[in-house]
């Protein structure tokens, strides 16, 4: 089900602040597998952040971002696996 995972900042977004998100994420792509990553948005998907592919192993990613206008559900972060394969491609 989408999205992944949510989490609920503290406080609403400010439009035009610098923002730093660290996060750790794993993901191996099983064989036949060669679409699917693990991405983040803002905002409830309104502005995409960060992805990774095929992390080996538990990884720590940051990214620094400007919060635009677009808000599609409030202070919120999902994380979301896309392109998720079929059960055949493991």
């Amino acid at each position: 089900s989408y999205p992944h995972h949510t989490y609920k900042l503290g406080e609403d977004w400010e439009i035009g602040a610098t923002y730093t998100l660290i996060w750790c994420a794993e993901h191996k792509r099983g064989t036949g597998d060669t679409n699917s990553s693990l991405a983040v948005y803002e905002g409830g998907g309104s502005q995409h952040l960060q992805a990774v592919v095929n992390t080996n192993g538990k990884v720590v990613s940051k990214v620094t971002f400007v919060k635009n206008s677009a808000v599609a559900s409030g202070p919120i972060i999902h994380f979301y696996m896309l392109n998720r394969p079929t059960a055949d491609k493991g």
